[in-house]
């Protein structure tokens, strides 16, 4: 008998440790929100990994659990429903918005709440996240599937003989690599030594960039009136070829003329040049000069109304510039001028 009472006695005390120890596991997993709490409702168009019980955290600190998690149907549509506690001292907005995001490499879930910049009112007991303000969890699987034509496409062989050839390369070079690692230390440190330049550039930059965008609109006329003249250009490329070789002509025509004319050209600017030397002192008489014309004229005119017996006969006109000088009309050598 007391063989048999002693391992009843120690299966009895095993199962009462057993029982212990799950109910402290699962109090330590549970981790109950302290105080008093206020349930809240959030809804997402998915919330795949999260679980009742999860976190919900308040700009990163734990404020509360999740509650329970359910999908509801309205028109036509699924929508994920979960109910979450959070602690009744904590002021919830009623814009803030809710986003389910990983808390492990594991693949753990927990609900994130983001209080806005502008919070507005408070969300009351039992109020919802509506759709609109929520984030939904990221599919890594469907990430991952997407690189599923990418590795598709490499050939395992391939990449295997791609990283032996970069070991290989680097087996034996110590040499070249240290030489490299010295030139971008040096680079670095001239890099670090010109830093104010380097400042004093970017914000010149920033200036460039900032004149640049308050003159958006000119800029972008400038550009469009280049994008016309160039399309203009483009559709008379053969009148623009024909006239690029009419003008190496005409330029070899003017080089040639140049070449022969230079002494011509010389005295014709010699001669413009005495002109001017003597026209220059004497501009104040040639103004009066051609003040007075409008008057001489007026009287030739009222000499004339009386009859036609005024005749008028210019012997000469001279004009004299330097040491030139030429009779523009009149004739010096007829009878009446002798």
């Amino acid at each position: 008998m007391t063989s048999v009472r002693t391992p009843l006695v120690q299966l009895a005390a095993f199962a009462v440790a057993g029982v212990v120890s799950a109910i402290v596991v699962v109090d330590t997993l549970s981790v109950p929100v302290p105080g008093d709490t206020v349930s809240y409702t959030a809804e997402f168009s998915g919330v795949e990994g999260l679980r009742d019980g999860n976190d919900v955290t308040l700009a990163g600190v734990r404020v509360g659990r999740v509650d329970d998690v359910d999908f509801t149907t309205a028109a036509d549509r699924s929508t994920a429903v979960v109910r979450f506690s959070v602690q009744k001292a904590v002021a919830v907005p009623h814009n803030i918005t809710a986003a389910i995001r990983y808390g492990d490499m594991l693949g753990a879930r927990y609900l994130a709440l983001d209080p806005p910049t502008e919070p507005s009112g408070a969300l009351p007991d039992g109020g919802t996240i509506p759709l609109e303000r929520t984030t939904p969890p990221v599919d890594l699987t469907a990430l991952v599937n997407g690189f599923e034509p990418l590795f598709a496409a490499v050939d395992p062989d391939q990449v295997n003989a791609l990283a032996r050839s970069i070991i290989d390369a680097f087996e034996g070079e110590a040499g070249t690599i240290d030489s490299l690692l010295r030139h971008v230390a040096s680079v670095t440190r001239g890099l670090a030594n010109n830093e104010q330049v380097l400042t004093d550039l970017i914000t010149d930059l920033s200036s460039v960039v900032t004149t640049m965008d308050s003159h958006r609109d000119d800029i972008t006329r400038v550009i469009g009136g280049l994008t016309d003249m160039s399309s203009t250009v483009a559709q008379q490329g053969d009148q623009l070829e024909t006239l690029l070789d009419d003008g190496s002509d005409t330029v070899r025509s003017l080089s040639v003329l140049t070449t022969h004319a230079v002494d011509p050209l010389d005295a014709a600017l010699s001669d413009a040049n005495a002109t001017t030397d003597s026209w220059i002192p004497n501009t104040a008489n040639f103004d009066r000069t051609m003040t007075l014309l409008p008057e001489l004229a007026s009287a030739i005119n009222h000499l004339g109304d009386y009859g036609g017996w005024l005749n008028l006969y210019t012997c000469n006109f001279i004009l004299k510039a330097g040491d030139a000088e030429a009779n523009i009309f009149g004739g010096t050598h007829t009878e009446i001028c002798r």
